[in-house]
């Protein structure tokens, strides 16, 4: 399966993330109607506060470093709070 990496947003950009938020729901619906083989992946910016308005775009991967990589969490509870955001539908990938 191919890879349409498509980066969310830049880190501390988070009006990025919402103008890109059309785009990647078009990019969903013509990934699903056209039957593509692509895997989306989001990367940049994810978080467990922001994750859940991504999850809409189906992504089958996450990137993510500052939502995983924290100094008041330990690296296993920030990825359990990270899919638990998401709703375990997809992998995250750091």
């Amino acid at each position: 399966m191919g890879h349409d990496h498509v980066r969310s947003t830049p880190a501390g950009r988070p009006e990025l993330y919402r103008e890109r938020a059309p785009k990647l729901t078009a990019l969903r619906e013509r990934v699903d109607r056209d039957g593509l083989p692509i895997d989306l992946c989001v990367d940049g910016g994810v978080k467990e506060n922001n994750a859940a308005r991504a999850a809409a775009w189906a992504p089958q991967c996450w990137c993510s470093g500052t939502g995983v990589y924290r100094p008041d969490l330990a690296v296993n509870e920030a990825v359990a709070r990270l899919r638990a955001s998401i709703g375990e539908r997809s992998n995250v990938f750091i």
